[in-house]
């Protein structure tokens, strides 16, 4: 949101203000009337826990029955049986197990505050401005640039990103290194993901995992939180995590939206997760894994241009830049520059794309990606156990990025 930025600040503010539908001119950025807000938090705060947890932000967990989740209010799933555990796995990665660790201390990336009981699963409890955080993102979202020869609109959204292309892909996988980047306001965010999704489709249809700072979507929290997301119109709907029905959710202990943890620091101790999505080739089920767990999976019916196979795979940083006349001092990664290598900047690992084989393969090419790199950049290479790896991110505002 680099040029043009001020109107989405207006949006921003009048939303939080006022959650009644209300539009500026032509511009209209609520859906979500006062009688379907307390409709939606009815209809997923009225789900019966059989035990809640506090996470260490303050957000409640509740652990529901795996069938009264909120993924079965999607119409395709009023009659999906779970699929506990996948019938298939990439064929050189068993039961979605770490890769290598070389070159980075991987640790355990979530705090062990509390598990849920079998048979159930924990389910974020909404508050009425999650729902809206909820809805003005995913209507700000957009669609990820896909590398076309020209410099892509990005609607406030900035990259350093790199882009796997005209394949045929089940999935992909990668090492993202874990860092607490300092965001400049609290409606703006910086992450870290992985995209899978059926390129120029119409419409598109996108899986995505990562971690995420966002001060706004998250109770004023600062530190980075696990998503998950998807899409299966364009962008149109979907929704982060639990937010809206479509992900069937299957681990009793990891917590979408938990803080992760520990962080990498400047100079010293690097952590990084790893995180892989592939489509179970039996049932066309697309799974998401985070270190050694398989966390859930979105039925090939709510992707629909993914039910055969995915054409491009995107690995990366994305930022919000709200500033009206200055850049953002949002930073990406580690908010360093990817110049500065191993331990300072912040990077992807041991990136594979999955063959419709079910094999996991380097990428052929890479094509970067990058809004400005005087604000974000990003440098590729391939090297021995880190395999495919790219460092990137930066400071936002800085001498060559005013």
């Amino acid at each position: 949101m680099k040029n043009g930025t001020g109107s989405l600040v207006v949006v921003l503010m009048m939303m939080l203000a006022n959650a009644t539908g209300a539009s500026i001119g032509k511009r209209k950025f609520s859906d979500l009337g006062e009688v379907e807000i307390q409709r939606r938090l009815k209809q997923l705060n009225s789900r019966p826990a059989v035990k809640s947890i506090n996470s260490s932000n303050g957000d409640i967990f509740d652990c529901v029955y795996i069938y009264n989740q909120p993924a079965f209010d999607h119409p395709l799933l009023r009659n999906h049986t779970i699929q506990m555990e996948p019938s298939s796995y990439p064929k050189s990665l068993s039961k979605g197990k770490e890769a290598s660790k070389e070159g980075t201390a991987a640790t355990r990336l979530w705090p062990k505050t509390g598990k849920c009981p079998k048979n159930t699963v924990p389910i974020k409890r909404t508050t009425r401005e999650d729902l809206l955080i909820a809805d003005l993102m995913n209507k700000l979202k957009g669609n990820i640039p896909i590398i076309n020869g020209s410099k892509y609109p990005t609607d406030g959204h900035e990259y350093a990103i790199v882009n796997a292309m005209h394949g045929q892909f089940t999935g992909a996988s990668a090492r993202i290194n874990l860092w607490k980047p300092t965001v400049q306001i609290r409606r703006e965010f910086s992450l870290a993901q992985m995209w899978v999704k059926s390129g120029n489709s119409d419409p598109i249809s996108c899986l995505e995992v990562g971690w995420q700072v966002y001060p706004q979507g998250y109770g004023n929290d600062n530190n980075p939180k696990l998503f998950v997301y998807y899409t299966g119109d364009s962008y149109n709907s979907g929704c982060y995590n639990t937010y809206c029905p479509g992900f069937v959710y299957v681990n009793q202990e990891i917590r979408l939206g938990e803080t992760l943890e520990p962080t990498s620091t400047y100079g010293g101790v690097q952590t990084d997760m790893f995180v892989q999505i592939w489509k179970d080739l039996r049932n066309g089920n697309w799974w998401v894994s985070v270190g050694e767990s398989n966390v859930g999976y979105w039925p090939s019916s709510v992707v629909p241009a993914l039910s055969d196979h995915a054409t491009v795979v995107q690995w990366g940083g994305e930022i919000t830049n709200f500033m009206r006349t200055k850049h953002t001092t949002t930073e990406m990664g580690s908010g360093h520059f990817p110049e500065e290598g191993f331990g300072r900047a912040a990077f992807f690992t041991n990136l594979y794309v999955i063959d419709t084989t079910s094999v996991p393969k380097d990428p052929e090419s890479l094509h970067p990606y990058i809004t400005d790199h005087n604000c974000y950049n990003l440098i590729p290479d391939r090297s021995g156990p880190l395999g495919t790896f790219f460092y990137y991110g930066g400071p936002g505002r800085n001498p060559r990025c005013p």
